[in-house]
């Protein structure tokens, strides 16, 4: 049964979204990993196993019992005992009960695994959950990644994101593409669009609690220091994709006593008593190291038991969540009686789609207004810092109309598990893709309207070979230590990962 997830485990919001390029380096031989979770494995004919009790990752094979091998493409079912190691793409936890039915519907994709992620894996292997596009000018666009933190089942949860270039048809309809471009399945509960009508010189961003803040009167600092005083302000005036980024001094620094970057911003003091500081953003690959790294490779095949039984305990993830509430995520604080104080906060993004958020801050007495964004040194690349007029309105909800499955056949099906919150789950496996139609409301003459994405669900990331090959290190814990160590590894791959990311996102059919 799903659980949904508290407040606590909402924060948990961990940059999702990621990308891997494996190590080069020779690895020990060792014993067997034994692994209790339910898992499927893939392999690299399109093929999937079966191991509903589990197994045993060793060098050579992957065994367990009353395991099963479903062949592709003659979908074809038989017992099976092991599968050769080195025929693996991919293993993931099972979080449904495993039968034959199941494991092809989320094996959709397998044609495109076997022929197109291969030979992609051996350079990079782009990683994220569901992305959003909508066509501008005949091109598909990136608008938006649906619930990038959410990586396993207790960590379901809704996400909100503006459709920045998302237009509607001559019919009236908003059409949406969701892909998944990654070596991960996708189970979405609830996919629907938002429409906040608003004047022609106003836009608007996600708040809390299914709200939204209608900006206006937007207005860039007149100061943007770093913490090493470098002048950031040319890259914080405008949304030019030209973004601040943690100077290199402080990254190398990092230490468990300061693990933080910071930026001040000056703004005129404002005559209102509160405003609105508006973010755009997005998270760096550092989270890629982290997840990908440290909590996965780290723990070797062990880790497929860390996302199927440890991420699936209220302990073990409160303990993840409290790290995260204490570290990670934007701080925003404001400068009153010559300290700063925190004011408000700002989760992690992906780290392939620009998101929009505002905080509201209290404007204390004085000639200006000071705010300072505090981070994790390295995890953030914000490319737009203003500050705005700002009032709170409530969306008009958009029902999904129809679904257009990646055959480009009729999906009333799919649509009725992607209409409602269910816990009825549409499965998406690598390389598929769906097609959302909607019908916002009209808006008057002179009136404007911002449209959101709000999706809610959950991915799971398939474990790579190389991955499972690397002896257990331990249990993940996290701690300011394993921050540390992720922040030098970004360091030094951080151009690699970079150059790669885009150019190795999985093709869609």
């Amino acid at each position: 049964m799903l659980r949904r997830a508290s407040p606590l485990l909402t924060a948990l919001a961990l940059g999702g979204c990621l990308f891997y390029r494996p190590d080069v380096e020779v690895l020990p031989v060792g014993p067997p990993q034994q692994v209790a979770s339910a898992v499927r494995v893939h392999l690299l004919d399109g093929s999937v196993a079966l191991f509903p009790d589990g197994a045993a990752f060793g060098p050579d094979s992957v065994r367990g019992p009353n395991a099963l091998l479903l062949t592709f493409p003659e979908n074809e079912a038989r017992a099976t005992r092991a599968v050769p190691a080195d025929r693996v793409l991919g293993a993931e936890v099972h979080t449904a009960e495993l039968d034959a039915a199941t494991s092809f519907v989320a094996s959709a994709g397998a044609a495109a695994v076997a022929t197109v992620a291969v030979p992609l894996a051996a350079i990079a292997i782009f990683g994220s959950c569901p992305t959003v596009y909508a066509d501008s000018a005949g091109t598909p666009v990136m608008q938006a990644e649906l619930f990038s933190n959410s990586i396993a089942p207790l960590f379901e949860m809704r996400d909100r994101d503006v459709l920045p270039d998302a237009g509607l048809e001559a019919d009236g309809t908003l059409r949406l593409e969701v892909r998944n471009e990654a070596l991960e399945t996708h189970y979405v509960d609830h996919l629907a669009v938002e429409a906040v009508a608003h004047g022609p010189d106003e836009r608007a961003v996600p708040a809390e609690g299914g709200l939204a803040l209608v900006l206006g009167r937007e207005r860039a600092p007149v100061e943007a220091r770093d913490r090493t005083g470098r002048d950031a302000l040319e890259a914080l005036r405008t949304a030019d994709a030209r973004p601040y980024t943690t100077a290199d001094a402080v990254t190398a620094a990092v230490s468990e006593d300061d693990l933080t970057d910071a930026v001040t911003l000056t703004f005129p003091r404002p005559a209102a008593d509160s405003v609105a500081l508006a973010l755009r953003y997005r998270s760096s690959l550092l989270t890629t190291v982290l997840l990908y790294e440290h909590m996965l490779a780290g723990q070797g095949a062990r880790a497929l038991d860390w996302i199927g039984q440890d991420m699936a305990s209220i302990g073990a993830v409160a303990e993840f969540g409290e790290y995260y509430l204490r570290r990670l995520g934007l701080r925003v604080e404001v400068e009153e009686d010559g300290a700063f104080r925190e004011v408000g906060r700002v989760a992690e993004a992906g780290p392939a789609a620009w998101a929009e958020r505002a905080v509201v801050v209290p404007v204390p007495d004085g000639d200006v207004l000071r705010v300072r964004l505090r981070f994790v040194a390295g995890g953030w690349e914000i490319d737009r810092a203003t500050l705005a007029e700002a009032r709170t309105v409530r969306p008009a909800r958009v029902g999904l109309e129809a679904v257009t499955d990646d055959a480009g056949a009729p999906a009333p099906g799919l649509g009725a598990q992607l209409a409602t919150t269910d816990r009825d789950h549409a499965v998406q496996g690598p390389g598929s893709v769906l097609w959302a139609t909607f019908r916002p409301p009209p808006v008057g003459a002179g009136r404007r309207q911002t449209f959101f994405v709000s999706g809610q669900g959950y991915y799971v990331e398939w474990m790579r070979p190389e991955w499972l090959a690397r002896p257990d290190r331990g249990r993940f814990v996290p701690n300011d230590s394993t921050l540390v160590s992720a922040i030098g590894t970004w360091r030094r791959v951080r151009d690699d990962y970079t150059a790669r990311f885009e150019a190795s996102k999985l093709p869609v059919r």
